[in-house]
Parts: C-alpha cells; sequence; structure tokens
C-alpha cells in the first residue's frame, strides 16, 4: 500500500518519524519484508525480550507501517505482524492555494483543569515533583491545586473539560481533540485491556480499546522522581469531527458531524463506563510526562 501525506498532516508525520528513529524497528521492517512473524520469532531473531518486541510493533502499527492479527497456532492463538505500507511519500512543500486558507485556534488544556470528575480508585494524580493529594483518595481530585497535575489515572468514571470557543462568523472545517492515554494497571502491565469512550457535549461518539498500561521503558519526559514500576507513557489519540463525520486516528468511527456538536462552550469527556467489556482504568498524560509534550488539545480549524 503506498502513502501519501503532507507535511501539514502533523500527527501522522510525527508517529512515522518515531516509529523510524529506532535501529530495532528497522531490523524489524526488514524481517518483515521476507515473510509474516509472529512476536516470539522476531525476539528469537533480534535476541530482544518479547515485552521490547511487543512494543516496538505497537509504535510501528500506530504509524501505519505494519498490521498485526491473531491467528491460531500450536498453543493457542499466536500475533503476526505483517507489512502494509510499502512506499511512503511525504510532500514538504505544500500547494498555498489549497492550504494557506486555512486557519487554527488551538487550547492547550492540562490535564488537572477539568470542569467535572467522578472518578473510582484505583486512581490518583501527579505533577512534575511529586503527588498531587492522596493517591486512591477520589475526594483528592477535588483539591484546589489539582491543576498541578501532569498526571491523572484511574479504574473506572470519567473527567470532562470545558473548552470556551471565541470563533464567531467564521467558516469551521473540523474540530480535534488530541490527547495522550493508555490503561491503568497497578504497576503497569503492557497486555491490559481497556475501553475508553469519549463524549463531546454530552453525545457520545466512540469507545476505542487501548492495550497496556506501559512501562517497558521510560517515558520521554516522564520526572525524574516516577518509580520506573509505574506508568511511563501512552498512545497519541487523535479525535476529528468534520462534516464528514467523526474519526479516530484517521479511522471513521461514528456518523455524528460536527453541526451535531458545535457550540460556543464544548465539553470534552472521557471515561470508562460501568457496562464496559473491558474496564481497564485509563492514565491522561499532561506535558511533563509520558512521550508527548502537550496537554490536552483542542484545534478548530477554519477558513
Amino acid at each position: 500500500m503506498e502513502s501519501k501525506h503532507s507535511i501539514n498532516d502533523k500527527i501522522f508525520v510525527t508517529k512515522v518519524a518515531k516509529a523510524l528513529s529506532v535501529e530495532m524497528r528497522l531490523d524489524i521492517i526488514l524481517l518483515l519484508n521476507e515473510k509474516d512473524r509472529n512476536v516470539s520469532e522476531l525476539s528469537d531473531l533480534l535476541n530482544a525480550p518479547v515485552s521490547t518486541i511487543a512494543n516496538h510493533l505497537k509504535v510501528l502499527e500506530e504509524a501505519r507501517i505494519i498490521e498485526t492479527r491473531f491467528e491460531p497456532g500450536v498453543r493457542g492463538s499466536q500475533k503476526l505482524a505483517r507489512i502494509v505500507m510499502s512506499t511512503l511519500e511525504i510532500n514538504i512543500l505544500l500547494d498555498m492555494k489549497k492550504h494557506t486558507h486555512i486557519k487554527t485556534h488551538y487550547v492547550d488544556m492540562p490535564v488537572g483543569n477539568y470542569f467535572e470528575c467522578d472518578v473510582y480508585p484505583p486512581c490518583g494524580m501527579a505533577s512534575s515533583k511529586n503527588h498531587v493529594g492522596i493517591v486512591d483518595d477520589p475526594g483528592s481530585f477535588y483539591m484546589p491545586n489539582r491543576h498541578e497535575a501532569e498526571l491523572i489515572w484511574f479504574t473506572s468514571g470519567h473527567v470532562t473539560y470545558k473548552f470556551y470557543n471565541p470563533l464567531k462568523d467564521v467558516s469551521v472545517q473540523s474540530l480535534e481533540f488530541i490527547f495522550e492515554c493508555c490503561s491503568e494497571a497497578p504497576g503497569h502491565r503492557n497486555d491490559w485491556l481497556s475501553d475508553i469512550t469519549l463524549w463531546l457535549n454530552d453525545r457520545e461518539l466512540t469507545t476505542f480499546e487501548t492495550f497496556g498500561d506501559y512501562g517497558d521503558r521510560r517515558g520521554d519526559l516522564t520526572p525524574a522522581w516516577w518509580h520506573d514500576s509505574l506508568t511511563q507513557y501512552g498512545q497519541l489519540m487523535n479525535l476529528k469531527i468534520s462534516d464528514k463525520g467523526c474519526f479516530l486516528n484517521q479511522k471513521h468511527v461514528s456518523n455524528i458531524r460536527l453541526e451535531d456538536i458545535y457550540s460556543q462552550v464544548i465539553d470534552f469527556k472521557i471515561g470508562i463506563k460501568d457496562n464496559a467489556s473491558n474496564i481497564g482504568g485509563i492514565n491522561l498524560f499532561g506535558h511533563e510526562f509520558g512521550d508527548y509534550k502537550q496537554n490536552i488539545v483542542m484545534k478548530i480549524n477554519y477558513k
């Protein structure tokens, strides 16, 4: 499959650049050029732990360079990886006639600046220097200094962020929310499933599955005081709503359109429902934790 993108597609370009920046991931791609392989086979060939290979495969899959699937094996199911991106083209020069009329309004919301919450333990908050409040005490989520939090986690429930939209008399093309998250397990577990649901203005948009509470390595931004045995980083997610529907990391997930939810004040709610198949919690990362130096970002693209 050929993949053609503009440098303006920042989320995709960032993921691809990250995926191709590590030599072992390039070695994995070379091995997958020969044939589809499972995690154990790659582990043996590269003399690396299975957990390390699984993490590299996750990064390559997020960049849509490979895909993984489960197939029957000798001892239960096995996870096979294969290449799906044969050619990658990124256009550095933009067609200015096409792009110059599009503007973007950004709002960077700290993860501790939620408007409303209802969370259940295990739960907690951490700043770049120490814990915020008392770990596993939901009441701590109402402390005045919660805005200092750079990482929040809870097992079930939700948090809601209220974004003000100052744009009037403009032609809005799309609305985006970008955030880093993962599941929540005791300590960390790279194979911990969780079903996370997103709402905008009380409209349920989608539920997506996170595959782990990642801690096999330190997060690129995780502060030194945070213990190695705890959650370290997450996945970067991009929720986009336009007149064509709702998309999560460029995959169509809902027919709800921009006109259905757009307003001057926009509530972004994220959480785990009581009836979720996998109640595996959530970690939300700020710009001083994890792999990506940002909080929860709202982007309004308009003419």
